[in-house]
Order: structure tokens, then C-alpha cells, then sequence
């Protein structure tokens, strides 16, 4: 394919699914020739992590849709560089790329005008105004969705919105350094042990994302006794951190579940310690894509989630997994002991995970599908 221009554009300070995904696309565009280009706030986490990634940066603070500033910066790149498309998060920098492609037009008519191409990665509708219905209908050429269920909650309140301009491009991940983990899995489960402090043979299943209510965490600690009645040895972890950290440690401490839960912030060893663990849990009462699941199901992993969003199309109920309702304690504990009693289930279910992750959701196959839309 030709080699085209690309500038994606991201307003967040944090670092997210939608964040990673604009790493990941971006840095695998430039690696099959295309110049892509991120603009971000300055001391966001994207920010700080795309040099690392060979991916040019401007760095904008973004304080509003119709922030001049920002809005001036982008057309000034958009003027100089010409990018054939401009890849916006948030609504919020919808409308500011809309602006400056529009006004960059103005000042030089005869250029060609870059197509408007978001990514939506939020399980949210499209807002019923005017401004909304202007821009996705006049500006944005396709939309990026990354689930049928996003897509079918971004246009249920939108029947003004062409619904055949929203794509839908499963995330993709680099499989192979899972696989190298899954192929080590003695020597990973017992490092992961000795990182906690635990004896080898001791049971291990982690939840890993922000510590929020959303995540869901409150759910596994009180679905926790269930399971040591049956598994006394168990240790959870929390991989992560967030708002709810110190609440959640309190109501550990209440529980008297401080040694079976154990709380390990945010760690650069996510990946070993998911391969290292007997089942990955994601209990969410919403979620975007669970990139997480993709990666236990990569390190031949069984995955316990909730029913909701986007995971079904992700977790296959009793093949790669066990999906539970939201919220409900008792199904959360029930798959918990089903997984730790049924070690040649897991098994089955961990390797038939691991086909999916590199068959479905690998990087290139995600990469090929996102140049079709952009480029197409």
C-alpha cells in the first residue's frame, strides 16, 4: 500500500484502552511505512510514551471544544503536514480536528481535505444536538468502533447518524510474547508465587484495571469467602490503582481477607502476572474492550467475566471462559471454584482462548482492517 499520512489526536491526561490502542495503531502504521503522528497534552501519559515509540509528537493542551489554542495548533499541522487522515478520541476532539480542517481549508482552498475518521472505544450514545448531528454527519467520513456493542450503543439514541458510516475493528495485540509466556508456564506460576510471598502450589487469580467501581472489585471481595471455604489457600490480586484503592483496602481489612487479597498497584510485569495465574477476572459492570481478557486468552489463561458490553464477543461462555451476570456474587464465586476444581477444563478452556487471541485479535489482522478503513 502506498504510504499515507496519518495524525491521531488524543485529549487525555490518563492512560486507557483508547489511549493504548492509539500507541499501538499508530506505531504499527509506522512500522508498514505510513508517517503517523499523535498529538497530546503535554505531561499526559501518551505524551511521555510516544517517543519510546518512535511516534512523532505535538504537544496541545485541549481544554474545550473551542479552545483557539488548540484549534490553531492543529490547523498550522494539518496546513504543514497534509495528512490524509486525522484520527480523533473523544467527541471533544472530533470537534477540534472538524475546526481546524475546517479552517485550515478556508486558508488554503485548493488543498486536499483529510477525511475525519474517529476511533470510539466507549460504550456511550451519541448525544441528541445539534452540534453532534452537524458534525458526524457533515465531518466525519467513518467512525472506528471497536465492539458491535459499542456500535449498536453509539447509535441507539442517534437516528440521524448514517449508521453505515460505523466500523467495527475488534482490538489487536502482539500474541506471540503471551504464547512465550504460556510456553514457560511452570517456571512464570512459581515466579509469580515467590513474588507474593506464597507457596508454589497455592491457587492465584488476578484482576487487573483501575480500581474503581466500575471494575467491579467489591464484587470479588465478597465473593472471596465462597471460595476459601472451598480453596483456603487462594490469593487474589488487584493489579492496578485508582480512586476506590483506599476504600477497597479497608473493606479487605474488615473482612479479615488481608492475607487471601492482596492489593499490587500499578506494575510493569502485567503480562507474568497474568500468565502466571490460574484465572483472570473482569467482573465490570461496563466495559469498553477488555484488552485483558485478550491477553490472558493469549497466555492460555481462562477468563471469568461479566455478561455485559462488549465481552461476549471476546469470552466464549464454557469454550474460553465463564461469563456471570453483573453483580452477582454467588455466579462470580461458582466459576471461580469451577475453574480451580476442573484443572483439565481450565486447561481446554485456556487453549481454546489462545486460538481466538491469534486468530481474532492479533495485531496484524487489526492493523490490515484499520488501513481499509482509513484508506479505502
Amino acid at each position: 500500500m502506498q504510504s499515507k499520512r496519518i495524525v491521531f489526536v488524543s485529549s487525555l491526561r490518563r492512560y486507557g484502552g483508547g489511549e493504548r490502542w492509539m500507541l499501538d495503531t499508530a506505531s504499527g502504521l509506522r512500522a508498514r511505512g505510513h508517517d503517523a503522528r499523535l498529538v497530546a497534552r503535554p505531561g499526559s501519559v501518551l505524551a511521555t510514551r510516544a517517543p519510546a515509540r518512535g511516534i512523532p509528537l505535538t504537544e496541545v493542551e485541549m481544554r474545550g471544544d473551542v479552545d483557539p489554542i488548540a484549534v490553531a495548533t492543529l490547523t498550522s499541522l494539518i496546513r504543514r503536514f497534509q495528512p490524509h487522515v486525522v484520527v480523533p478520541n473523544l467527541d471533544r476532539e472530533i470537534r477540534l480536528a472538524a475546526a481546524a480542517i475546517r479552517a485550515g481549508r478556508a486558508l488554503r482552498p485548493r488543498t486536499a481535505k483529510p477525511r475525519l475518521v474517529p476511533r470510539r472505544g466507549s460504550e456511550f450514545p451519541l448525544k441528541n444536538k445539534r452540534h453532534y448531528r452537524i458534525v458526524y454527519t457533515a465531518d466525519v467520513d467513518r467512525v472506528i468502533v471497536n465492539s458491535e456493542a459499542t456500535k449498536r450503543t453509539m447509535v441507539r439514541d442517534a437516528p440521524w447518524f448514517p449508521e453505515g458510516k460505523a466500523v467495527v475493528v475488534y482490538n489487536g495485540i502482539d500474541v506471540d510474547p503471551y504464547e512465550a509466556l504460556a510456553s514457560r508456564r511452570r517456571d512464570v506460576r512459581a515466579k509469580l508465587r515467590a513474588l507474593i510471598g506464597a507457596p508454589a502450589d497455592v491457587p492465584v487469580v488476578s484482576l487487573v484495571g483501575e480500581l474503581n467501581e466500575r471494575k467491579q472489585q467489591r464484587a470479588v471481595i465478597e465473593a472471596a469467602p465462597h471460595v476459601l471455604e472451598r480453596f483456603p489457600t487462594t490469593r487474589f490480586l488487584f493489579v492496578g490503582d485508582g480512586d476506590d484503592r483506599v476504600e477497597l483496602e479497608k473493606s479487605i481489612r474488615e473482612r479479615a481477607l488481608d492475607a487471601s487479597i492482596l492489593i499490587q498497584g500499578f506494575r510493569f510485569d502485567v503480562p507474568e502476572i497474568i500468565a502466571g495465574s490460574d484465572a483472570l477476572l473482569l467482573p465490570s459492570r461496563v466495559e469498553g474492550f477488555g484488552y485483558v481478557l485478550v491477553e490472558a486468552m493469549a497466555a492460555a489463561v481462562p477468563c471469568i467475566a461479566s455478561n455485559v458490553s462488549s465481552i461476549p464477543e471476546i469470552v466464549e461462555d464454557g469454550v474460553t471462559g465463564i461469563l456471570h451476570p453483573v453483580g452477582d456474587i454467588g455466579a462470580i464465586a461458582h466459576a471461580i471454584n469451577f475453574i480451580l476444581a476442573h484443572t483439565d477444563a481450565a486447561r481446554e478452556m485456556g487453549e481454546a482462548g489462545q486460538r481466538v487471541a491469534r486468530e481474532k485479535f492479533n495485531l496484524p489482522r487489526m492493523l490490515d482492517q484499520v488501513e481499509k478503513v482509513l484508506f479505502d
